[in-house]
């Protein structure tokens, strides 16, 4: 499963991040819109699941779980290796408040496994810009 998206087709109207933080429970959105000043433009950062994240965690949070590649939140020690060596600035550094300490740890798409796999943001997107792509992959 993966997101296609159409870069031309986004108006910067943020509706997916909205979705995605709705859907999430969360202040921080899992996708990211942001514009280029120079050509009037939007960019939508996103996860393509391509699997770098993955290679270079050094504790194994992050991993493959229905073709979709998560990370799991308990296992992470925030060390941002997974932050730096995104291409795609698809990984977002989030607090995680406990009962006694305050801890950085990595957040990044899953493509809402909490609704099924059913992306908000595609759902949520008014021009297409964000579309899902097919199913669930078995890998």
């Amino acid at each position: 499963m993966r997101l296609r998206i159409n870069q031309k087709k986004c108006i910067g109207c943020q509706k997916c991040m909205e979705a995605c933080r709705k859907i999430n429970n969360s202040s921080e959105p899992r996708i990211f819109i942001s514009k280029n000043e120079s050509t009037e433009s939007f960019k939508i950062a996103y996860c393509t699941m391509c699997g770098i994240c993955e290679k270079v965690c050094p504790v194994k949070a992050i991993d493959r779980r229905k073709g979709v590649i998560d990370i799991n939140p308990d296992a992470c020690i925030g060390c941002k290796t997974c932050y730096y060596m995104c291409p795609f600035g698809a990984i977002e550094m989030i607090s995680r408040k406990s009962t006694h300490y305050v801890s950085i740890i990595a957040q990044k798409c899953n493509l809402c496994e909490k609704n099924n796999f059913v992306a908000a943001c595609a759902q949520a997107c008014p021009t297409g810009a964000i579309e899902q792509a097919a199913t669930l992959s078995t890998e």
